[in-house]
């Protein structure tokens, strides 16, 4: 387990001092790729009413081909009337293809002419994920919002295809691969305020199919692979949790500081800053994007995006960043904005020494850089959530003997930190 050495979060993150650009869009973008010098961006179907119909005032879910240096549309498509996965689809860089979820099929589709090229997959469609060769598909299928899925793996050539079981909601099926093999991720946003969400692995993928099952809380809506790592962001709980893929454990939770309904949606890594510190950028519905340092958790700022944004992709050394609802309210809105990430920021930085912003609980208690409040708990990654006492003797020490393993986040008065066990 990788013991933190981090630092704490600044209780109010000053705005960074970045240049913004737009580029107007059709309604509701949602999702960015970039690829070599052209950023593809898919707009979700716009509803209004949700009757199902397209009334004048809706819209069907489009793709734009935009020019990253010039930023003028290379080219735009509009989709039938129906369900596209615009939000969670398939990429293969080797052979520059989207492969998209339209109502019960599943197009593999050329990203130089926008036009279907091949039908992978007939049948219930919820997400789809694709290898980076692009020689296997996966489908995540959810027959409702409460019983459990299941995930199908195509081989895109033959259409072989082999089903298995997944909790409840699956999306977004990502594989990866470490030291010890490669594996598949996916996410099980479970029932709705449940706090029942879980990331599934599955390993041995050409054997018995190992799996695993890590509760991870309250609707996680976003899985990020980077290394060997999983960041899941989890929307009803407010936190980032970070998987070790190798030992299949929670090794890391960061606050990303959101309320109510108005949690982080999607993240992003930036190993390329001047400074040679990898960052997180989380989007929220807060209408900003919020910035963390990748190894300590501290958060360095907020971008303010002037609406609810979902995702988000690096484009050279440019933040793009899908304004995707209006800010307070659920109208569809029209645009990306652009932040320079080579410019300077202005981040507030305080003269007194900073306390870890996680603890690692080896004992029976843990010593604390403040008092405990009577007001302190601590939430589980189920979404749990329990009072904590301090020892008799002293106010800053927290007792552990009854906290089992797993990790935390303790909350007492102003300050909120991570507790692993």
């Amino acid at each position: 387990m990788r013991v933190l050495a981090s630092l704490c979060a600044l209780v109010s993150a000053s705005l960074l001092s970045v240049a913004q650009q737009r580029i107007e869009t059709p309604l509701q973008p949602v999702s960015i790729t970039p690829a070599g010098s052209v950023v593809h961006i898919l707009c979700a179907r716009t509803d209004v009413n949700f009757n199902g119909n397209a009334d004048e005032v809706d819209a069907p879910a489009s793709w734009l081909s935009v020019d990253a240096s010039s930023r003028q549309v290379i080219k735009s498509t509009e989709f039938g009337w129906g369900n596209v996965t615009a939000l969670r689809f398939g990429y293969s860089p080797a052979r520059s293809t989207f492969d998209i979820g339209f109502n019960d099929e599943v197009y593999r589709c050329s990203m130089a002419t926008q036009s279907n090229t091949d039908i992978i997959f007939s049948g219930l469609v919820s997400s789809v994920s694709t290898s980076a060769d692009g020689n296997t598909v996966w489908v995540a299928q959810r027959p409702n919002f409460t019983d459990p899925g299941s995930i199908t793996e195509i081989n895109a050539k033959s259409k072989d295809r082999v089903a298995f079981p997944t909790g409840v909601n699956p999306q977004a099926p990502l594989p990866y691969s470490t030291a010890s093999g490669n594996g598949l991720a996916a996410i099980c946003e479970g029932t709705f305020g449940g706090g029942n969400g879980t990331l599934e692995i599955w390993t041995d993928l050409q054997g018995t199919r190992q799996r695993a099952t890590i509760t991870v809380g309250d609707t996680p809506n976003h899985l990020l692979i980077h290394d060997d790592r999983a960041y899941v962001t989890v929307n009803g709980s407010h936190f980032v949790v970070v998987i070790d893929l190798t030992t299949q454990k929670a090794v890391d939770t960061i606050l990303v500081g959101t309320s109510g309904f108005d949690g982080p949606r999607e993240c992003v890594i930036d190993t390329a800053a001047a400074d040679g510190k990898a960052r997180l950028y989380v989007t929220t519905f807060s209408s900003d994007v919020r910035v963390f340092d990748l190894a300590t958790g501290e958060r360095l700022g907020t971008l303010a995006v002037g609406a609810k944004p979902e995702g988000l992709a690096i484009v050279g050394r440019e933040l793009w960043v899908t304004r995707t609802f209006v800010e307070g309210g659920y109208s569809a809105t029209r645009d990306v904005v652009i932040f320079d990430l080579t410019l300077p920021t202005s981040v507030h930085e305080s003269n007194q020494p900073k306390a870890p912003s996680a603890y690692l609980a080896m004992s029976g208690s843990l010593r604390l850089p403040f008092e405990l409040e009577r007001d302190a708990t601590l939430t589980d990654l189920t979404g749990k959530t329990t009072s904590v006492s301090a020892v008799v003797s002293d106010a800053q020490t927290l007792d552990c003997r009854h906290l089992t393993s797993g990790v935390y986040a303790l909350r007492s008065g102003e300050h909120s930190v991570t507790i692993i066990r």
